[in-house]
């Protein structure tokens, strides 16, 4: 047996007998084999065992061997083993992370509206009744904004979309509604400042007149039924106030001279005194209750002293009542809740940019916080002013400035500096109270100053 060797590759190969004399050339390279006995003893030793312990020819043993090895064995070699399966289970594992996937959208559970907005959508379904659009389209939205809220932090934005869609229908039917509604309302409106105004100016028999007429308008008129029954009441009251201020009006002079005299003087002067004795004694308002201050003639009453009680309680603040002192005030009585106010709200659709403040009196038996709400335009946006403090006692004027960035609303985040818009769309006045009062409360007078 004799060994052969591969001068260009180093390659070793064992050769069963002697050499023939035929060249015997490398598998690898196809280079000429020696013999391995022609190098020397030390690199044939060296070979010897390299090759009998299985050890392949490294970079220390022979660097220009052991690289030709590595380049063949290379560009001989297929992708490897290990990055082909890698591959494959990567694949693998996409195509298992997919199909959970879409199984889990298959068979996902539908989504519910959580309590808060169903008990939105019962309350808006519940509120949308003739001549209340206004709030019913307030709760419209709050439930349409609650269903849209849920559906966005489930991410499911398609979910609901029925109650959506609804939503959105009824909220334009609304807008259309009470645009018609106001499209009615403020000639009507107008017609009841005017006739208001001459009442206070003294022009007694002109009022009268106009009111009678306001009446016919107002039965025949397109407006939501709580309007009419508004407005039918302040025209019939103020009819009544007009009709006996200008029933009790002083007769024409007769053109006869006036006598004089001891007799004469004493005669008026005891007649003077029964008749304002009789005067006190028939009325008893000159109680506990203050006769209701005459407004300016310039200024427009929104609620004086009448048969009628205008306000309301708003439900979204702490619960009260309210009772009517006739000819005197409004009485509000306060009771304990939650929140950090009492608000009442007289429903008046009215003109205000020509007025700068708004006013009213109030007694109390302690100081009081309070602040007024404007709702304007066919949305009903809320303008608050800034909080007043009336000092406890007597009858006090209260007023609030109407200009300037002082009010705050939903567009401002609940903080001060908006402006007020759709001065001349007042459809609703809104009296809030911040303190508690043990006794109640009067107010009376509230009106519009130039």
């Amino acid at each position: 047996m004799a060994i052969l060797l591969c001068p260009d590759c180093g390659k070793r190969y064992k050769l069963q007998g002697e050499p023939t004399g035929k060249v015997v050339r490398c598998p690898g390279c196809g280079a000429e084999l020696e013999r391995a006995t022609d190098v020397p003893l030390r690199q044939r030793l060296k070979y010897e065992l390299t090759r009998l312990s299985a050890v392949p020819v490294t970079e220390e043993s022979d660097g220009a061997a052991g690289a030709r090895i590595r380049v063949a064995e290379r560009k001989a070699r297929p992708i490897g083993q290990w990055i082909l399966w890698g591959c494959v289970g990567l694949l693998l594992i996409g195509l298992a992370a997919g199909g959970w996937w879409a199984y889990a959208s298959a068979h996902r559970p539908p989504l519910e509206l959580p309590p808060e907005a169903r008990a939105a959508l019962a309350k808006a379904e519940r509120a949308d009744l003739p001549g209340r659009e206004e709030q019913a389209l307030m709760d419209w939205r709050t439930a349409r904004g609650m269903i849209v809220l849920h559906r966005v932090r489930e991410g499911q934005p398609e979910a609901f979309q029925d109650l959506v869609d609804r939503a959105d229908e009824r909220i334009r039917q609304l807008q259309a509604t009470i645009r018609q509604h106001w499209a009615g309302l403020q000639p009507l409106q107008r017609a009841m400042n005017d006739a208001q105004a001459a009442y206070n100016a003294g022009r007694n028999r002109e009022a009268q007149t106009m009111l009678e007429g306001l009446l016919e308008q107002i039965a025949k008129a397109d407006i939501p039924q709580s309007d009419r029954k508004r407005l039918l009441s302040q025209a019939e009251s103020l009819l009544t106030l007009a009709r006996t201020a200008a029933s009790q009006a002083p007769a024409a002079s007769t053109g006869r001279p006036a006598r004089t005299g001891t007799r004469t003087s004493a005669t008026r002067t005891a007649s003077t005194s029964r008749s304002g004795a009789s005067r006190a004694a028939a009325s008893p308002a000159a109680t506990s209750s203050a006769a209701a201050s005459t407004p300016a003639a310039n200024e427009l009453v929104l609620d004086g002293p009448t048969d009628a009680l205008n306000w309301r309680v708003e439900t979204w603040a702490n619960p009260a009542t309210l009772t009517l002192e006739p000819g005197s005030a409004v009485v509000i009585r306060q009771g304990a809740g939650t929140s950090d106010k009492w608000a009442f709200s007289m429903d008046r659709a009215v003109d205000l940019s020509s007025y700068t403040r708004l006013a009213f009196d109030i007694e109390s038996d302690q100081p009081v916080r309070l602040s007024t709400a404007l709702w304007t335009g066919p949305g009903q946006t809320m303008f608050e002013t800034p909080i007043e403090t009336s000092r406890g006692g007597r009858w006090r004027q209260v007023s609030f400035a109407l200009g300037g960035r002082r009010f705050k609303c939903q567009a401002t985040n609940w903080q001060f500096g908006a402006e007020l818009e759709n001065p001349e769309s007042v459809a609703r006045v809104t009296l809030l109270v911040y303190d508690r009062s043990q006794t109640p409360l009067r107010i009376r007078n509230v009106r519009l100053i130039p």
